[in-house]
Protein backbone atom coordinates (compact mmCIF):
# COMPACT_ATOMS: atom_id res chain seq x y z
CA UNK A 1 0.00 0.00 0.00
CA UNK A 2 2.55 2.42 -1.51
CA UNK A 3 0.17 4.29 -3.37
CA UNK A 4 -1.43 7.45 -1.70
CA UNK A 5 -3.98 9.40 -3.53
CA UNK A 6 -2.76 12.69 -5.64
CA UNK A 7 -5.23 15.13 -4.76
CA UNK A 8 -3.51 17.74 -6.09
CA UNK A 9 -5.89 20.58 -7.65
CA UNK A 10 -8.58 18.94 -5.98
CA UNK A 11 -10.78 19.26 -2.97
CA UNK A 12 -13.94 18.84 -1.30
CA UNK A 13 -16.13 21.00 0.45
CA UNK A 14 -18.75 19.77 3.11
CA UNK A 15 -21.65 21.96 4.94
CA UNK A 16 -20.49 24.40 7.62
CA UNK A 17 -19.12 23.12 10.98
CA UNK A 18 -21.73 23.96 13.46
CA UNK A 19 -19.17 26.37 15.68
CA UNK A 20 -19.12 28.70 12.30
CA UNK A 21 -20.98 31.68 12.27
CA UNK A 22 -21.03 33.81 9.26
CA UNK A 23 -20.97 37.37 10.68
CA UNK A 24 -19.94 40.03 8.17
CA UNK A 25 -18.83 41.06 4.47
CA UNK A 26 -17.47 43.79 2.71
CA UNK A 27 -14.47 45.57 1.02
CA UNK A 28 -11.26 46.62 2.16
CA UNK A 29 -9.03 48.64 0.60
CA UNK A 30 -5.47 46.72 0.41
CA UNK A 31 -2.57 49.23 -0.57
CA UNK A 32 -4.72 51.19 -3.07
CA UNK A 33 -6.76 47.96 -4.55
CA UNK A 34 -10.46 47.17 -2.84
CA UNK A 35 -11.02 43.57 -2.67
CA UNK A 36 -14.41 41.65 -0.76
CA UNK A 37 -13.63 39.72 2.32
CA UNK A 38 -16.30 37.99 4.72
CA UNK A 39 -15.73 37.39 8.44
CA UNK A 40 -16.97 34.08 10.13
CA UNK A 41 -16.73 33.63 13.77
CA UNK A 42 -15.41 30.34 15.20
CA UNK A 43 -14.68 28.24 18.14
CA UNK A 44 -11.74 26.38 18.73
CA UNK A 45 -11.43 23.11 20.06
CA UNK A 46 -10.09 24.65 23.24
CA UNK A 47 -13.54 26.86 23.51
CA UNK A 48 -11.56 30.31 22.11
CA UNK A 49 -13.99 32.22 20.39
CA UNK A 50 -11.94 33.83 16.88
CA UNK A 51 -12.88 35.74 13.93
CA UNK A 52 -11.67 34.47 10.72
CA UNK A 53 -11.57 36.70 7.95
CA UNK A 54 -11.79 34.71 4.36
CA UNK A 55 -10.94 36.81 0.91
CA UNK A 56 -12.91 36.18 -2.35
CA UNK A 57 -11.15 34.76 -5.18
CA UNK A 58 -13.81 33.46 -7.73
CA UNK A 59 -16.96 33.42 -8.62
CA UNK A 60 -18.55 30.43 -9.49
CA UNK A 61 -21.96 29.86 -11.99
CA UNK A 62 -24.65 26.98 -12.38
CA UNK A 63 -23.89 25.23 -15.65
CA UNK A 64 -26.51 24.77 -17.59
CA UNK A 65 -25.20 21.92 -19.89
CA UNK A 66 -27.16 18.70 -20.26
CA UNK A 67 -24.49 16.63 -19.52
CA UNK A 68 -24.54 14.61 -16.90
CA UNK A 69 -20.73 14.47 -16.00
CA UNK A 70 -20.35 18.66 -16.22
CA UNK A 71 -19.77 20.13 -13.24
CA UNK A 72 -22.79 21.94 -11.32
CA UNK A 73 -20.95 25.14 -10.54
CA UNK A 74 -17.85 26.62 -12.61
CA UNK A 75 -16.14 29.89 -12.65
CA UNK A 76 -13.35 32.07 -12.50
CA UNK A 77 -10.39 30.87 -9.54
CA UNK A 78 -7.47 33.41 -9.50
CA UNK A 79 -5.78 32.55 -13.15
CA UNK A 80 -7.13 29.32 -13.24
CA UNK A 81 -10.57 27.40 -13.33
CA UNK A 82 -12.78 25.89 -10.86
CA UNK A 83 -15.56 23.69 -11.14
CA UNK A 84 -17.66 21.80 -8.69
CA UNK A 85 -20.01 18.94 -8.57
CA UNK A 86 -22.55 17.94 -6.07
CA UNK A 87 -21.99 14.33 -4.58
CA UNK A 88 -23.12 12.16 -1.73
CA UNK A 89 -20.64 10.02 -0.02
CA UNK A 90 -21.24 6.25 0.78
CA UNK A 91 -21.57 7.49 4.26
CA UNK A 92 -24.58 9.48 3.13
CA UNK A 93 -22.92 12.74 3.67
CA UNK A 94 -23.85 15.49 1.07
CA UNK A 95 -20.23 17.03 -0.35
CA UNK A 96 -19.25 19.49 -3.14
CA UNK A 97 -16.29 17.77 -5.29
CA UNK A 98 -14.17 20.40 -6.38
CA UNK A 99 -10.90 20.30 -9.34
CA UNK A 100 -9.03 22.88 -9.83
CA UNK A 101 -7.60 23.37 -13.96
CA UNK A 102 -6.60 26.17 -16.37
CA UNK A 103 -9.08 28.50 -17.92
CA UNK A 104 -11.43 27.32 -20.86
CA UNK A 105 -14.29 29.44 -22.40
CA UNK A 106 -17.24 29.51 -20.49
CA UNK A 107 -20.06 27.43 -21.74
CA UNK A 108 -22.84 29.45 -21.23
CA UNK A 109 -22.90 33.19 -21.22
CA UNK A 110 -22.14 34.69 -18.06
CA UNK A 111 -23.68 38.18 -16.95
CA UNK A 112 -23.35 41.61 -19.01
CA UNK A 113 -19.47 41.82 -19.19
CA UNK A 114 -19.30 44.68 -16.68
CA UNK A 115 -22.14 43.12 -14.28
CA UNK A 116 -19.87 39.72 -14.74
CA UNK A 117 -17.24 42.15 -13.37
CA UNK A 118 -19.07 43.65 -10.49
CA UNK A 119 -20.25 40.18 -9.28
CA UNK A 120 -16.30 39.21 -9.61
CA UNK A 121 -15.03 42.06 -7.53
CA UNK A 122 -17.90 42.24 -4.95
CA UNK A 123 -19.92 45.52 -6.04
CA UNK A 124 -22.79 43.78 -6.54
CA UNK A 125 -24.53 40.27 -6.24
CA UNK A 126 -24.27 37.79 -8.63
CA UNK A 127 -27.64 37.45 -7.96
CA UNK A 128 -28.13 41.32 -8.59
CA UNK A 129 -26.16 40.90 -11.55
CA UNK A 130 -28.19 37.87 -13.33
CA UNK A 131 -31.31 39.71 -12.39
CA UNK A 132 -29.88 43.02 -13.92
CA UNK A 133 -29.73 40.85 -17.23
CA UNK A 134 -32.49 39.36 -17.43
CA UNK A 135 -34.57 42.83 -17.11
CA UNK A 136 -32.45 44.22 -20.14
CA UNK A 137 -34.43 42.77 -22.76
CA UNK A 138 -31.32 44.10 -25.24
CA UNK A 139 -28.76 41.99 -23.65
CA UNK A 140 -30.59 38.77 -24.10
CA UNK A 141 -32.21 39.70 -27.60
CA UNK A 142 -29.27 38.99 -29.43
CA UNK A 143 -28.39 35.64 -30.98
CA UNK A 144 -24.84 35.45 -31.51
CA UNK A 145 -24.81 32.60 -34.29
Amino acid sequence: MDQQYDDTNRGAFFHPNPNNTFIGSGKLNVDGDEEYHVIVKATLPSGTVIREVYKKVGVLFENKNQNPKAPHLSGDYGDKRLAVWFATSKAGQDYMDAKIGDKTPMQSSPPASNEYEQAKNGTISLNQAVNNVMEEPDLVDEIPF
